[in-house]
């Protein structure tokens, strides 16, 4: 067998550089056989068989052996049948005279060729995945199941979560609401399991019936849904890991929380946190990627300002404002391509990743003030007794 790197120099001299096939023969010492299978394969194939091998004592129990193997699939996995027992049935059952060592081969390459094959997905910017997990809690000094909303962003890796007592509709959209807020923007497609808070019922055909809530979640925010397909979590596996991930590096220990409106504060932070991280394999912070997935939304949002006020100068009428279609015979709206896209968000992602850290700085001293000034003004705290509480705010 000749290595790659032969096969890379004769297929960059015909395939790049023009050579003829003749010519690399002579040139490579090469049959052109030889070189004609260089030129059809990237790297070394390997021995192929021109037929499937003949097993003169098996070939008549193969169908019995496939049989077996397509029922098992029904069953658990600790109740399916071993190379093992379908040779002592074969021999027991149906009369088979061969060894057990030829069964086990065809067994074990019969599984390899029908082994479900997982391809690594790669997520488009703007596309969202949601799912719900479970886990227990102390929520106002009584210990119950919490479940929490989990919307994640797989090409950035950004994440947001929310608490609830009940898995509800009510919790459902809520979540929803919070996350667009939360992100600045709603996704183009949200993909989901079939959970009956969206899904009423599945045809035969796969269509799904909506639910008369989904529906009109679905309508006022406008993005298109994607439904996996029925126990298979890896169809939509980024929420499946976000879920564990936010579960083991948000709620452990058990949280435990005056209310669900301190517990989502505290995960709201968390996820702003998470944004600051550098993940394994990528060179920018995942905020920084995150203006990746809103981008279309942050310049379709920075258009939109300016074209309002141009709505304005341009409006007429003498009691109210009045726009009609000869409004936007002299507007311009600029369609940028990918590549503009990708430059403007790496240069606004920097002044946005600011912004966040502006509006939570805002916020943190803005429900600092709403805690601390009444107890200063009734004398219940004293300015040491403040000072203290700051330091150990971290603020």
């Amino acid at each position: 067998m000749y290595s790659v790197d032969i096969y890379n120099r004769v297929r960059r001299a015909c395939l790049k550089d023009g050579m003829s096939a003749r010519a690399a023969a002579l040139y490579f010492n090469k049959d052109r056989k030889t070189i004609a299978k260089m030129l059809r394969h990237e790297l070394p194939p390997g021995y192929r068989r021109s037929e499937p091998p003949h097993r003169p004592t098996l070939d008549a129990y193969v169908v019995i052996i496939d049989e077996i193997l397509r029922t098992d699939k029904a069953l658990i996995k600790k109740q399916r049948h071993t190379a093992k027992r379908i040779f002592e049935r074969l021999r027991d059952e149906h009369g088979y005279v061969g060894s057990l060592t030829t069964v086990t081969y065809y067994v074990r390459e019969r599984k390899q060729r029908t082994k479900e094959v997982f391809v690594p997905l790669s997520h488009c910017p703007g596309h969202a995945q949601v799912d719900f997990g479970e886990t227990l809690g102390v929520i106002g000094g009584v210990e119950c199941k919490i479940h929490f909303f989990v919307m994640s962003l797989p090409h950035s890796d950004a994440v947001f979560v929310k608490g609830y007592p009940t898995e509800t509709t009510e919790a459902f959209c809520d979540g929803h609401v919070s996350a667009f807020a939360f992100f600045g923007g709603v996704p183009q497609s949200i993909l989901y399991d079939n959970t009956k808070i969206a899904v009423a019922r599945i045809l035969g055909d796969k269509t799904r019936v909506r639910t008369r809530r989904f529906t009109e979640l679905q309508s006022h925010y406008l993005f298109d849904d994607k439904f996996g397909r029925p126990a298979r979590g890896n169809d939509k596996g980024n929420v499946e890991g976000m879920v564990g991930y936010t579960r083991r590096n948000f709620m452990v220990p058990a949280p435990r929380y005056d209310s669900f409106d301190d517990l989502n504060a505290h995960l709201e932070a968390k996820c702003l946190g998470r944004q600051g991280e550098i993940l394994r394999g990528h060179e920018r912070t995942i905020g920084e990627r995150l203006i990746s997935d809103l981008d279309p939304h942050t310049w379709l949002y920075l258009q939109t300002l300016a074209l309002v006020e141009q709505l304005r100068a341009n409006a007429h009428g003498s009691v109210f404002d009045t726009i009609t279609m000869k409004t936007f015979d002299h507007f311009l709206v600029l369609s940028a391509s990918s590549e503009i896209l990708n430059t403007f968000g790496k240069i606004t992602s920097p002044i946005f990743e600011r912004m966040k850290i502006a509006d939570l700085e805002s916020k943190t001293l803005s429900d600092l003030r709403d805690t601390l000034l009444p107890k200063l003004i009734s004398g219940e705290l004293r300015i040491p007794d403040a000072e203290k509480f700051i330091e150990e705010a971290g603020i």
